[in-house]
């Protein structure tokens, strides 16, 4: 997600994901195993071949997290316009513009929320960057920018504000064409859990209050979320059973993800996840 070149290092150590299979051979006694990339190691060679010679997008999505049924279709046909080789682009990220949040709690289906546009602010899943041909070369990634996604945007308007002077913008297009990160609008393009699995444990449960002036606008989200989700109201029902009924083993392993590699670290996280244990 970050660079282009993720998953580099589990390719060169490959041997650790494959798969085993017995070769019976009549002319030999003993069975000979050979190794085979996994399909997943399979499924990551074939991804950064293509960077060779296709536009790549790679896109981030938590596991608890969900994006709209075409959001990815939205974001390949911007990727074209906006990475065509005349427009001598290099890079670009697009976010989420509007999406919903699911709040699990003691009522069978939790509660939905929704959330209008964020402007300076990038929500972590449908965050996408996209890298044109050009880019094929290993040390050609280390120009694109990284961010924390609620500095993502910020970070890179001012890299484009750095850049009105020159000739060329941060992601390389034309002085007219600066535009280095974009909202994806028309859609509401991402549901987000607002539960134990939250790294973050931002908006973690709602008071009695907020959750009345929610009621109404219920069921035309719920018919949204199953329309442009492909997510039914029971299985949620059934998720939101299984957090309330292993909340302590969710939040220690939880507890266990708290500042590491490409993961939240904030000490209200910690404190929160602890008390829910205790």
């Amino acid at each position: 997600f970050r660079n282009g070149m993720e998953g580099r290092h589990f390719l060169s150590n490959a041997t650790i994901f494959t798969t085993t299979t017995t070769n019976n051979n009549n002319d030999n006694n003993n069975n000979d195993n050979n190794n085979n990339p996994a399909p997943a190691v399979r499924l990551l060679q074939r991804a950064h071949l293509a960077r060779e010679k296709h536009i790549v997008l790679e896109t981030r999505l938590d596991a608890d997290d969900g994006l709209h049924k075409d959001f990815l279709q939205r974001i390949q046909s911007m990727a074209l316009d906006s990475l065509h080789p005349s427009t001598n682009k290099s890079w670009m990220y697009w976010c989420v513009g509007r999406h919903v949040q699911w709040h699990a709690s003691l009522s069978s289906h939790g509660s939905l929320r929704a959330v209008h546009h964020h402007s300076d602010l990038c929500v972590t899943p449908g965050i996408t960057v996209g890298m044109a041909i050009r880019m094929k070369k290993d040390n050609d990634n280390d120009d694109v920018p990284r961010y924390n996604h609620d500095k993502l945007y910020k970070g890179l308007k001012q890299q484009e504000q750095e850049q009105q002077k020159d000739a060329s913008s941060a992601c390389g297009g034309t002085k007219d064409e600066n535009e280095c990160i974009r909202f994806v609008q028309g859609m509401v393009g991402a549901v987000r859990s607002r539960s134990v699995t939250s790294a973050g444990m931002k908006d973690i449960g709602l008071s009695e209050e907020v959750k009345q002036k929610l009621e109404k606008e219920q069921p035309k989200l719920w018919t949204l979320l199953k329309r442009d989700f492909f997510v039914s109201p029971d299985a949620v029902q059934q998720t939101n059973y299984h957090l309330l009924d292993h909340v302590k083993e969710i939040a220690l392993d939880n507890i266990r993800g708290q500042c590491t590699r490409g993961h939240s670290c904030k000490k209200t996280s910690l404190e929160q996840l602890k008390q829910l244990i205790q």
